[in-house]
């Protein structure tokens, strides 16, 4: 069995939580976006399309990739 272990992705609930936070902080919503992913190798958030790829490989024929946790963080778990 694989497991997908997705870190921040760019959703509704996610902005929900960014805007929530930006009124704690007294910052704007992108404010607190850009602090979170300037410590990302990819600069960016994820998205739905990027969980869903690793979805996609995991139910193709890759059969010989099993017991795997896949971390779909944009490089956040290298540091």
């Amino acid at each position: 069995m694989n497991a997908i272990c997705p870190d921040y992705a760019d959703t509704p609930m996610l902005r929900q939580i960014f805007g929530e936070l930006a009124q704690i902080e007294k910052k704007t919503e992108q404010e607190v976006i850009e602090g979170m992913v300037a410590g990302m190798p990819v600069g960016r958030l994820g998205t739905p399309e990027d969980i869903g790829k690793v979805a996609a490989f995991i139910a193709s024929d890759a059969d010989y990739a099993n017991d795997q946790s896949i971390g779909v963080c944009g490089g956040l778990e290298m540091h």
